[in-house]
């Protein structure tokens, strides 16, 4: 899959993390109110050929890393003409660092590790 683009919007006045190398959980929910996390940047990915918006998520979860985010919430996908493509996938997420996530079970929402 070739990807068409991508591009990362810093939050104002979020905090900024140095890049990691390890694992970023994607998902299409949103944290639970009781979970402390801060915001550090929206994210837009897209492609230029068919495919399963699925096949996003690791770019999603690439991006994620060099933000330092643990996990990309909110993560809503679409296919739209792009192209060499009628029908190819797009998406928005938002990068976020989960303060203490040893203290979170990710595997209660939706989604995976990339």
């Amino acid at each position: 899959m070739t990807f068409k683009s991508y591009q990362t919007t810093p939050v104002a006045g979020a905090t900024s993390y140095p890049a990691s190398n390890g694992k970023v959980w994607v998902t299409t929910d949103d944290l639970p109110k009781n979970v402390k996390y801060k915001v550090i940047e929206e994210v837009d990915v897209g492609s230029h050929w068919y495919g399963p918006a699925t096949k996003l998520n690791p770019l999603f979860a690439k991006l994620g890393r060099k933000a330092g985010a643990n996990a990309i919430i909110l993560v809503k996908t679409w296919h739209q003409p792009s192209g060499f493509s009628w029908s190819a996938p797009q998406g928005h997420g938002v990068a976020v660092k989960i303060i203490e996530p040893k203290d979170f079970d990710f595997t209660t929402l939706s989604g995976g590790w990339y």
